[in-house]
C-alpha cells in the first residue's frame, strides 16, 4: 500500500497517472481509498462534474439536486 499511497499522492499533486496504481485500481483494491460513492459536493466540483454526465448518458436528472444522488446498476 505505501507505493500505491505514493503513487496517488504524486497524481493528486499534479504529477502522472500510473496505470497500474491510483486510486481505482492496485494493491489493496478500489475500495482502499473511497468506497465509491460521491457523498459531499462542498469545495468540491468533480462530483457535480460526474452527476452531470451520467445525466448527459441517460441518468435521471434528479441525481443534480438529490442530497443523496443514487443510480442503481440497471441505469449503469
Amino acid at each position: 500500500m505505501d507505493k500505491r499511497k505514493k503513487s496517488v499522492e504524486t497524481y493528486f499533486s499534479g504529477g502522472a497517472l500510473h496505470p497500474h496504481s491510483n486510486v481505482g485500481f492496485g494493491e489493496g483494491g478500489a475500495g482502499a481509498f473511497s468506497d465509491g460513492k460521491l457523498i459531499t459536493r462542498i469545495n468540491e466540483n468533480r462530483a457535480s462534474f460526474v452527476l452531470s454526465q451520467l445525466v448527459s448518458h441517460g441518468a435521471p436528472p434528479d441525481i443534480l439536486t438529490s442530497a443523496r444522488p443514487h443510480i442503481g446498476t440497471d441505469l449503469l
